[in-house]
């Protein structure tokens, strides 16, 4: 599967499964299921497999939790069909439950290559800080778009837009679009089709 020639991709999932969770990848130009990601529990297991279909025969990505910490959790991303390393994907979560959603993206040699941010911050503080007090205030900033921007910065000085996630949802579906078309700079495809197929498995279990 050549993901590098789809400049849109559409993570969908229902906001009801009683057990476990699909997401269906697709060009949301032409509604073409391109992918497919299944977890049997809501937990985030150790490895998981990004599929071109239902049928889970062959796989394109695979993404293994490589830390025990809980507060930096870090993913490899491998390529499954060439049997190579193609990035990792550092969870800060202390950082990200304060405020924003962080996410370090780093090369198969683990220098930095850029990173992930939440775009609003304002939201971001009231998702974290009103859901911890109010209930109801949680539920209601759950249907409120969520968007990340994705950002090349190996040297820490010089962030280019790469692409935006925008996150939504309803009561009925979940879906998570990705978008490249406006981006400075491009980077491995893969690589932002893993940090999307984490977001959704991480928005399901937070403590994955």
């Amino acid at each position: 599967m050549d993901y590098s020639k789809y400049k849109q991709l559409e993570f969908r999932r229902r906001f009801w499964k009683i057990l476990g969770v699909d997401i269906h990848v697709y060009d949301p130009l032409t509604n073409t299921q391109i992918g497919f990601i299944n977890q049997k529990t809501f937990m985030l297991k150790p490895e998981v497999f990004v599929y071109t279909d239902q049928t889970k025969k062959d796989s394109v990505l695979k993404l293994k939790k490589q830390t025990l910490t809980s507060f930096k959790p870090t993913y490899t991303i491998t390529d499954t069909k060439k049997e190579v390393e193609v990035a990792s994907l550092q969870f800060n979560d202390f950082r990200s439950f304060l405020a924003r959603w962080h996410i370090d993206i780093k090369d198969s040699n683990g220098n930095n290559l850029g990173y992930v941010n939440e775009t609003s911050g304002f939201l971001a503080i009231l998702r974290r800080w009103i859901g911890l007090v109010f209930d109801v205030g949680e539920l209601i900033l759950a249907f409120v778009p969520q968007t990340f921007d994705i950002y090349y910065d190996p040297s820490g000085d010089n962030p280019l837009l790469v692409g935006r996630i925008t996150h939504r949802k309803n009561p009925l579906i979940v879906k998570m679009g990705l978008d490249l078309s406006e981006g400075q700079k491009e980077i491995d495809p893969k690589i932002s089709i893993a940090i999307c197929t984490l977001l959704c498995l991480r928005d399901i279990n937070k403590n994955a």
